[in-house]
């Protein structure tokens, strides 16, 4: 039973590597100017080290900790419980009329059955709607290598990673099956309240920001400011120092090791150059690997995964 039919709730619940902190720092700096549109960015579930998103509702929930083990820790049932009642309440006592919560972590492991029945019930008490970004995968699993090597932890060379890449700790492993997770929702809550965006659409005609205003019901754009790109990537040479770092197993990997690589080292590490076909050959298989998912994405959701074939 919907409690406020004329509360639009929306959950941009990811996935990750797609412009997710980004709109995440444009929503919190935004919040004055939202509000004149009607919109709300939710303050409850905001918190911790990263109060510009809902990570700590995430968490809380046990599906954002993100531990170097096999199995998340158990969610805070009762944090949840009182975090969810202060959103409700926060909901029902604002005049604006859209409310936004946002967490890539919302998609990070599947919840336990208590918190589950939890969060979905509070979504089928507004008019929600829960919003996935997506991305092909050969390209999403790319920059989840580049992410993993930034902050220390990878030490595979890109064709390594890419042949399996659930090597990594489960802080940063996901297979790249995007449409599991998106299902998961839609059984619960019903696929007419799921939507799936296309984050290679918006890369190409640079609208990552302004699509995703437009998504949540802002018409004029243009009074928004512009916030920086977030978690943008190092040059090939220091991300490839550092998954050497890692493969030396030097103490501290995340600092790499020191002085410029020979670009035949990058060259193998990341599929440049003269590996450059090597790097074509694993995007056809990931293509191939994905086409069924992503057929079924398509007659679902409506969104067709393109890789491109522009030269890499």
């Amino acid at each position: 039973m919907i409690r406020s039919p004329e509360k639009r709730l929306i959950v941009h619940a990811g996935f990750s590597k797609t412009g997710t902190t980004t709109l995440q720092m444009l929503l919190a700096a935004s919040v004055d100017q939202l509000q004149t549109d009607g919109v709300c960015y939710l303050s409850g579930g905001r918190g911790g080290s990263t109060p510009h998103n809902h990570h700590f509702l995430a968490t809380a929930l046990g599906n954002g900790a993100r531990p170097y083990q096999d199995d998340p820790p158990p969610p805070d049932v009762a944090l949840s419980r009182k975090l969810l009642s202060d959103l409700s309440e926060e909901i029902e006592q604002s005049p604006c009329s859209t409310f936004i919560i946002s967490s890539e972590l919302l998609t990070n492991f599947k919840l336990c059955r208590e918190t589950e029945d939890m969060f979905f019930e509070f979504l089928l008490s507004f008019n929600s709607t829960v919003l996935f970004c997506v991305r092909n995968q050969f390209d999403w699993l790319c920059s989840w290598y580049t992410q993993a090597a930034k902050n220390g932890n990878m030490g595979l060379w890109l064709d390594e990673f890419l042949s399996d890449p659930m090597q990594l700790p489960n802080s940063e492993r996901f297979d790249g099956n995007f449409l599991r997770k998106i299902d998961c929702f839609s059984r619960c809550i019903g696929s007419d309240r799921v939507k799936v965006l296309d984050f290679d659409k918006h890369a190409r005609d640079n609208s990552l920001v302004s699509g995703f205003l437009r998504e949540i019901g802002i018409r004029d754009v243009a009074a928004y400011r512009q916030v920086p790109h977030a978690n943008v990537s190092p040059g090939g040479d220091e991300i490839a120092r550092k998954v050497v770092g890692r493969r030396l197993g030097i103490e501290k990997p995340v600092e790499g090791i020191a002085g410029r690589l020979d670009q035949s080292i990058i060259d193998r590490a990341l599929l440049l150059g003269s590996h450059a076909l090597r790097r074509k050959e694993l995007k056809d298989s990931i293509r191939t690997r994905y086409a069924a998912i992503n057929g079924a994405m398509k007659e679902k959701y409506g969104l067709e995964i393109s890789f491109s074939e522009d030269e890499d």
